[in-house]
């Protein structure tokens, strides 16, 4: 009876890990692409790039924390996926959900720094600044905030037995998991995760909010600098014509009249091309704050994409307990993907800094040995 049921268990874990491939191929991507790319913007920064980051302050610490919610979350995913009877460690499975919940709210919360700095200086930028010792105490208030915030996981997560059935007979699995608290603890959950959930939609609302009077600026910005390019082709066209007339005129003045002419017209020429060499260089400091603006918009805009099927499949989930139960493997493994979709966020920002931030992309080459002609 009991070799009967050692059976019955194995069997159903390897068919556990045999349905959950896509989404084990898919923990593996997240890991590997974000170990490695989060990794390098911390490397780039550290070597190429010290000294006072300016606007860029935030963004090696975003890496920091990409690369160790990225890493913890895969890894607590992985490792529940080949264990699917028994989670190797209580201890391991509530330490891996502190680090990951606490450095991914870290870094939700970087994002919303950043909007607010690029606010500032996008839309405010004669006002007061997120510069200096300010940018330390908000950073690290944020981190504390954050990790005192995430304490109650250790109390409310670790292996849990559920009892499902498989070819008609119960098999109980520990599952590394919430719902595992005592107590007074089983109240407090309800509510401390209701509230991380409203911490979470504000977030992304007032992040975007940020955004939205950015955007409007940047779109007020390239009106005027087109009106101003076809002012200035307009009087330049002017100076040119001008200087055709004096030349058709010289044999009709004199020889005093003639050179104040040609003086005047060499000076026209001389101011004309201050002023284009001064507003080219004008426009290619815009250009590139705008870039780097639009980056930053970009970053946030996934934040938000990625995060919200997670968001709505948690409470999805918390209201119907039988909701994983899915005979179809891939739409388990769709749902699944889905609900770790907020990996992608901890992933894809490298690659539009490589994208993006010239100056990020020519450290990058510079570090390989690579050319790189355009850095901003």
């Amino acid at each position: 009876m009991d070799g009967n049921t050692t059976s019955i268990d194995q069997q159903w874990a390897a068919y556990q890990i045999d349905r959950k491939e896509p989404y084990t191929a898919f923990l593996f991507i997240c890991l590997i692409i974000g170990a490695l790319g989060n990794g390098l913007v911390i490397v780039i920064y550290a070597l190429k790039l010290r000294g006072d980051l300016g606007q860029r302050y935030f963004i090696p610490h975003l890496a920091v924390m990409d690369l160790i919610a990225c890493v913890s979350a895969s890894i607590l995913c992985l490792l529940s996926n080949f264990y699917p009877l028994s989670f190797p460690s209580d201890s391991l499975c509530r330490f891996f959900w502190y680090t990951s919940w606490s450095s991914a709210a870290i870094s939700t919360l970087i994002l919303l720094l950043i909007a607010i700095q690029r606010y500032l200086s996008v839309c405010k930028p004669h006002g007061p600044q997120m510069r200096g010792k300010w940018r330390h105490l908000v950073y690290g208030s944020t981190v504390g905030t954050c990790m005192l915030l995430a304490i109650p996981f250790f109390y409310l997560t670790g292996n849990i037995p559920i009892t499902q059935v498989y070819n008609g007979r119960n098999v109980t699995a520990y599952y590394c998991s919430t719902n595992a608290g005592e107590g007074s603890w089983r109240d407090f959950e309800t509510v401390y995760f209701i509230g991380l959930f409203i911490i979470g939609v504000s977030n992304i609302i007032v992040t975007m909010g940020f955004y939205i009077p950015i955007g409007l600026t940047i779109y007020r910005t390239f009106n005027r600098q087109s009106i101003l390019r076809l002012h200035n082709q307009s009087n330049e066209d002017s100076v040119a014509a001008e200087s055709s007339v004096d030349g058709a005129q010289s044999s009709e003045v004199s020889y005093s009249t003639e050179n104040s002419a040609k003086s005047r017209k060499s000076s026209l020429t001389h101011t004309t091309s201050m002023s284009v060499h001064n507003k080219k260089n004008i426009e290619k400091r815009t250009k590139a704050k705008n870039r780097f603006t639009l980056m930053l918009m970009l970053i946030a805009l996934i934040y938000v994409l990625s995060n919200v099927p997670s968001l709505a499949l948690i409470v999805v989930w918390k209201d119907d307990p039988e909701f994983w139960t899915v005979s179809d493997d891939a739409h388990f493994n769709f749902l699944i993907i889905l609900r770790r979709l907020f990996l992608v966020n901890n992933i894809v920002n490298p690659f539009l800094y490589g994208y993006f931030d010239l100056k990020f992309r020519h450290k990058v080459a510079e570090l390989f040995g690579l050319k790189s002609k355009t850095h901003s």
